[in-house]
């Protein structure tokens, strides 16, 4: 049985004001799977001591702190919830459609988004990393090269994780196309993002990767003529 609270936040007595309150029990004894929609009031942060919310398509999953997450399997299970078809930027920027087209549209990328904060996190072993940057990386270049119009965020996060597989030096990924993918989205991002704070250290990032990749295709060219 499933508990969804849309549009808002979860109601105060769903709030876990202490780690054995009566609010905690009944969650977690009700039988009741509680999902939130567009965040949970910003005032009150306690939950956080015994919840942690898990992307679940346009919402999100309340789920206990000492549950184990499984990235392959959470993927699996949330791969098909997403239903928003309406195309981005359909509607008038200044109207109330175009804010929630928006948030749909950024729904999309919870999951990958979700996981590559995983991988970013200095506790997570090694092995593990890898993992879940890979995961999320797969799931950045699935969404973006399915919609050509998109949020213009999703070129930075899409590039930042090409960024993050090319040092991973994963067996089968081609560096050649992760540093091409990487400079080319961070590049159509600051194209469409002119305002943003970071834009300068993007593209002196962005002037770094490109003679990285004009060596590595220097050094490849070299390869071949040896062997040729």
């Amino acid at each position: 049985m499933r508990c969804a609270v849309p549009w808002g936040y979860l109601p105060a007595e769903l709030f876990c004001k202490l780690p054995q309150s009566r609010a905690c029990s009944s969650v977690r004894c009700s039988g009741k799977e509680v999902f939130v929609c567009i965040g949970l009031h910003e005032g009150d942060s306690t939950w956080r001591r015994s919840y942690s919310l898990w992307p679940w398509g346009t919402c999100e999953k309340l789920v206990p702190t000492d549950a184990v997450f499984d990235p392959g399997e959470w993927i699996r299970l949330t791969r098909n919830l997403y239903n928003w078809t309406e195309e981005y930027g359909s509607f008038k920027p200044s109207s109330w459609e175009a804010v929630a087209n928006e948030e749909m549209w950024q729904a999309r990328m919870k999951t990958a988004f979700f996981i590559f904060g995983l991988a970013e996190t200095a506790s997570v072993p090694a092995e593990m990393k890898s993992q879940l940057y890979t995961l999320a990386y797969t799931l950045y270049k699935e969404i973006v090269s399915s919609h050509p119009h998109h949020p213009v965020n999703w070129h930075k996060n899409y590039a930042i994780a090409c960024e993050r597989m090319l040092r991973l030096h994963r067996v089968g990924e081609d560096p050649e196309v992760l540093l091409s993918e990487t400079v080319k989205h961070f590049l159509l991002y600051t194209q469409k993002a002119e305002d943003d704070p970071q834009r300068q250290d993007i593209l002196q990032a962005v002037n770094h990767l490109q003679k990285e990749l004009q060596g590595l295709r220097g050094m490849k060219a070299e390869l071949k003529r040896q062997a040729g």
